[in-house]
């Protein structure tokens, strides 16, 4: 029986995933969120070694200079964006070495979470600074943000639903958003509107 912990790049567990029974013997062994894996307060480990090197590292239970790590194999793989560490995710078991099958799904889940990582980075970097909507657009956004349909937003601005569409469309683009809603919560952050034009 196995389970997983994210950390950040301080070496702290932000998670910890598994079987609930797994995780109390964890918690009860110290391992729980917040437990730093930093080798000065808990000695030499696979979290450790995974972060300050920046490569995949496999501890077996001997090797663990820390009375709470003493009774777990463990496998850590950095999580890395543009040669820079964000974290790890490791595996760690009690009864088992950690085989390569197991090896590969926690290397797999690090290349997921740091893709992940990138993707919402890049969603949250546009810079709104250059993005220019049109009063059309911004006028079908202040519609759309009080909750109302493309059907709606047609009729009040006297606009056909073909045009809201277009208009939708392009401001989604402009964006980098995918719905109605990341586009309101985005120029709502960068005051292209206020709260107050929500207001019915």
């Amino acid at each position: 029986m196995s389970f997983f912990i994210l950390s950040d790049v301080n070496k702290v567990a932000l998670k910890l995933f598994g079987r609930r029974k797994l995780l109390s013997y964890a918690q009860e062994s110290l391992i729980q969120t917040g437990t730093s894996f930093d080798e000065l307060i808990s000695g030499t480990n696979s979290i450790d070694l995974a972060i300050r090197l920046n490569i995949s590292s496999y501890m077996l239970p001997e090797n663990n200079y820390c009375d709470f790590l003493r009774n777990w194999y463990m496998f850590s793989v950095p999580i890395m964006t543009k040669n820079e560490n964000r974290g790890c995710i490791s595996i760690l078991s009690r009864e088992n070495c950690i085989n390569q099958e197991i090896a590969l799904i926690v290397g797999l889940l690090s290349y997921k979470i740091s893709n992940e990582y990138k993707k919402r980075k890049k969603i949250n970097s546009t810079n709104l600074c250059d993005v220019t909507l049109t009063d059309s657009q911004i006028r079908i956004l202040k519609v759309l943000a009080r909750g109302c349909t493309d059907k709606c937003a047609a009729m009040e601005l006297g606009i056909s639903l073909g045009t809201v569409r277009y208009h939708k469309t392009n401001i989604f683009r402009k964006l980098n958003v995918e719905s109605c809603v990341q586009a309101i919560m985005k120029v709502l952050k960068y005051g292209i509107i206020s709260l107050d034009d929500m207001e019915l």
